[in-house]
């Protein structure tokens, strides 16, 4: 299992060296990479369900290779959220 997270963690690694300078071949290697890691068959009946999940969404994950605006992730989204979860929290509602 631990194998899957390297690949995953090289394959964010790669996405954020091609957002920097992309290069063609660096596209479909991304693309051919990220299908092996979704055709991954595991001990780990989760974690195979999690790999059928991207596998499913690869068009809208890898769309930052064809637009490179876009952030790689959702962290900024979920920072400006965080203070309102905390105070709903704290307070027990909405």
């Amino acid at each position: 299992m631990a194998w899957v997270r390297e690949q995953i963690w090289d394959l964010y690694q790669d996405l954020k060296a091609y957002k920097n300078q992309p290069k063609d071949e660096q596209n479909t290697e991304i693309k051919a990479r990220f299908e092996e890691l979704c055709q991954t068959q595991t001990d780990f009946e989760f974690l195979n369900q999690a790999l059928k999940r991207l596998q499913k969404n690869k068009e809208e994950l890898l769309l930052v290779l064809e637009r490179l605006e876009l952030p790689l992730h959702n962290n900024l989204s979920e920072r400006d959220i965080r203070d309102y979860v905390k105070k709903r929290k704290v307070s027990g509602s909405s």
